[in-house]
């Protein structure tokens, strides 16, 4: 297996920016691995993301292990297919997860019950939808759920915006 990793310490010794394990996939569910390749870019943040649900125990069991994370700032990214679990377990495995876990990422049009998720409080993050989504796109879109749901915090996936007004004048 080739995972690409960055020299250690290079990018993690600028300016503080995050990783995200979701793009590292050829290691997917090798959490202690994902980690690591994650810290090589970024010691300051790091998601951890299980973006299939089935992901999400094998997340849970190792963030149960209490692992020394060296990022100050840490989040999950949330599954956003293969869903099986009722709505409910789902939001109650969310909930389970370690109170040092910063945000939990999840994509709108995930959402079904949206008074379910405000068990999550203020670690609810939504993430902004690309081009390729119906709704959650813009902050028109995204007003009733954040009206549903007003403890939840917002992250800004760039690529996303680009997709949908590359000149970011909507923004304005």
């Amino acid at each position: 297996m080739t995972v690409y990793a960055p020299s250690r310490g290079l990018v993690a010794a600028h300016h503080p920016l995050g990783a995200s394990t979701g793009i590292f996939a050829e290691a997917r569910g090798r959490w202690g691995l994902l980690a690591e390749l994650a810290g090589d870019t970024s010691s300051f943040a790091i998601e951890l993301a299980a973006l299939d649900e089935s992901e999400l125990d094998g997340l849970l069991a190792y963030l149960a292990t209490e692992p020394d994370l060296p990022q100050r700032y840490i989040s999950v990214h949330g599954p956003v297919k293969g869903r099986v679990r009722s709505e409910r377990a789902f939001v109650e495995a969310l909930a389970s997860l370690p109170a040092w876990v910063d945000a939990i990422v999840l994509h709108p049009d995930t959402l079904g019950d949206a008074a379910l998720y405000r068990a999550l409080g203020d670690r609810l993050v939504l993430e902004n939808m690309d081009a390729r989504k119906a709704g959650g796109r813009t902050a028109e879109e995204l007003a009733p759920v954040f009206a549903a749901l007003p403890d939840a915090g917002f992250c800004l996936d760039v690529a996303h915006v680009d997709s949908i007004d590359p000149t970011l004048a909507a923004g304005a």
